[in-house]
This record gives structure tokens, C-alpha cells and sequence, in this order.
């Protein structure tokens, strides 16, 4: 089927494939009242008896009957006319009862009237349910969606449609389609605030250990390896989403207590005997003649260990920073060292 111009412009609006469609329609084609085209093919069809159909002026085709070859008729090679009843008539070669054709009647659905309101806007993650899928009809019947009930459709605006077909046969079939809004979701993340460090202890994974329920990356600020002051500080993290499509980037923040070091102190002079002390869990030790030392961060105190004995000296500061900062009292003589935290 073509549209050709006054200027004599040729489009093709539908091309026949000889199948279920229909197959060649030796009849022209009429307009009806409702602004469509109606005509029939010889051939084709469901049962390769021909049909008729219907033609919008967009091109798209819609076979209302297909011939079975038996007494309905078949090879309708003329066309149908449309009556002041609003029904369609039209004849066929063959079939019948008798062989020798039909002449048939084909009515003209009624309109169905489909209402659907463009839904609310939902949130990744919201399965399709009656609050979207709510298109309401003119006539009783049942409706179809497109996607199904239950679907999770990703973040974007989404076409939903629907095909409503009536009880009552004498109605015609109708579709609808709305757009519906899917925002994209926020990640939970999950962090406590961490345990209080002594100063000068660097950020580390013990305090940077955000996590989230989708995957993604984390970007901390400040990033670890940080050392701060003693005091409050605020430590802050921005979460990534591996699918950005579907999840919004976030952020969150903790509160982090630095607190200030202990020092160290000794008995003034004297022999100095090994402090009888064993790292406890997050301590870091030294087994020196079978008894074990706190190693300290040489980066604030210098310590050498000589023969069973040793001597820590503070650092130009006159403090000892210990990690993680337990207080270490000495005694001369024969006296017990003790440590505590």
C-alpha cells in the first residue's frame, strides 16, 4: 500500500509479507468515519484465505478477519464498503456452504476509552505494582501491562503500556501508554564513629572502614596516613557507586577524639631493670633476653637496646610518644617495672 501526492510523491505505507497479514489485495481501499483505511487481501492470512484489514494513516496495519477457507467464504478479491450502521460489508470468490462464496458482515467495534494517569515518580529499587499499573476502562475487561507486575525498571524515565481488551467483543481492542519517573537511589552507609587514638598515630584502616550495601569505591578525607592534633576532628568519607545509574554518589562523616600522649619517666639514676610487661592486643613488642619491651615510634623517642638492660631517652621534646600509649613507671634496684594503660 502507497500514498502518492498531488506533486506525484510516492511512500510506501505498508508492504505485505504473505504471511498472517495478508496477501495480495486486488481491491482498493475505502476511508471509514473513524479516519482509517479498510480493505482485503485474496490471500494470506491465518488460514491463507485472505482477510481484512485495516490500514491508519501512520501505516500501521491491523487484520480485523482472517477467511478460514471454510463457510465464512474465502478470497475476498473485492473490497468492503462501510454502511450508514456503521458496519463493514464486503463478498468473497469461494467457501461458503456451498463453495461458490460468501457475501459477509463485519462490525464495526466500539470505541473503548482507556484512562491512565502518568504515575508518581518512584525510586530504584520499587517493584511495579497496582499504584502504577491503575489504567482504568469505559467498558469491563481486562488489562495487560507492559512491563509486568513485580519488574524493577532502572533509573530514568520509563514508558509503561497497557492493552485493554473489553468483555463485550463488540468493543474494540485499546492501548495506552503513560511515562513514569525512576529516580535513582541513595547507598546506605555504614560507619561508627572509631575508637580515640594517642597523638601521633596515623589514620589507618582501623578508623577509615566506612561501608556501604551496593559496591563502589570510598574516598577519604583526610586519607589515611594522616596524623592530627590532639582534639576533636572530623573525618569524612565520599561513597562512589560501581552503577551510577541506579545509585546517587554519597557522603557521611565521624567524629574522631585524638588524645594527648603519655610520658615517660625513671628513677633518676641507678641500675634500670627490664620492665616485665607483655604487649597486649594492638601492642606492638620486642623480645629482648627473653622478656618483652614496648617498641616505641622512633620517630619521637630514641631507644637501644643494650645486653638485658635499656635506656630510653626522650626525644629533644622531653616526650615519649607511645603507641598505643600506655604509662611506663620504672623502678631502680630490685624493684618491679610495671606498665599501664
Amino acid at each position: 500500500m502507497f500514498q502518492l501526492t498531488p506533486a506525484g510523491a510516492v511512500s510506501v505505507l505498508y508492504a505485505f509479507t504473505g504471511g498472517a497479514d495478508g496477501a495480495t489485495p486486488f481491491a482498493g481501499l475505502i476511508q471509514a468515519t473513524d479516519g482509517n483505511f479498510y480493505g482485503t487481501t485474496a490471500n494470506g492470512g491465518a488460514s491463507s484465505a485472505g482477510t481484512v484489514f485495516q490500514l491508519t494513516p501512520a501505516g500501521a496495519v491491523s487484520v480485523l478477519y482472517a477467511f478460514t477457507g471454510e463457510t465464512d467464504g474465502a478470497a475476498p478479491a473485492a473490497s468492503v464498503i462501510q454502511a450508514a450502521d456503521g458496519n463493514f460489508y464486503g463478498v468473497t470468490q469461494s467457501g461458503g456452504v456451498f463453495g461458490g462464496g460468501t457475501a459477509f458482515r463485519l462490525r464495526s467495534a466500539i470505541p473503548t476509552t482507556i484512562t491512565w494517569d502518568p504515575p508518581a515518580p518512584i525510586e530504584y529499587g520499587t517493584a511495579l505494582s497496582a499504584t502504577q499499573l491503575n489504567a482504568t476502562a469505559s467498558v469491563p475487561g481486562t488489562f495487560a501491562y507492559m512491563p509486568a507486575p513485580g519488574t524493577v525498571l532502572q533509573a530514568g524515565p520509563q514508558t509503561l503500556a497497557v492493552t485493554f481488551t473489553p468483555t463485550d467483543t463488540n468493543y474494540a481492542i485499546a492501548t495506552s501508554t503513560v511515562t513514569l519517573i525512576v529516580t535513582a537511589a541513595a547507598p546506605v552507609i555504614t560507619w561508627n564513629p572509631p575508637q580515640s587514638i594517642a597523638y601521633g598515630r596515623a589514620l589507618s584502616g582501623r578508623e577509615l572502614n566506612a561501608t556501604a550495601n551496593v559496591s563502589g569505591t570510598f574516598a577519604y578525607s583526610p586519607p589515611a596516613g594522616t596524623v592530627f592534633g590532639v582534639g576533636t576532628q572530623t573525618l569524612s568519607v565520599t561513597f562512589t557507586p560501581t552503577d551510577g545509574t541506579d545509585y546517587t554518589t554519597e557522603t557521611s562523616t565521624v567524629t574522631l577524639t585524638v588524645t594527648p600522649v603519655a610520658t615517660t619517666t625513671t628513677s633518676g639514676g641507678g641500675n634500670e631493670y627490664p620492665l616485665q610487661f607483655t604487649p597486649g592486643a594492638g601492642y606492638r613488642g620486642l623480645v629482648v633476653a627473653g622478656t618483652s619491651w614496648l617498641r616505641i615510634p622512633s620517630a619521637a623517642i630514641q631507644c637501644s637496646a643494650i645486653a638485658v638492660t635499656t635506656r630510653c631517652t626522650p626525644d629533644p621534646g622531653g616526650v615519649a610518644v607511645i603507641e598505643p600509649s600506655p604509662r611506663i613507671t620504672t623502678r631502680p634496684a630490685r624493684g618491679t617495672s610495671t606498665a599501664t594503660s
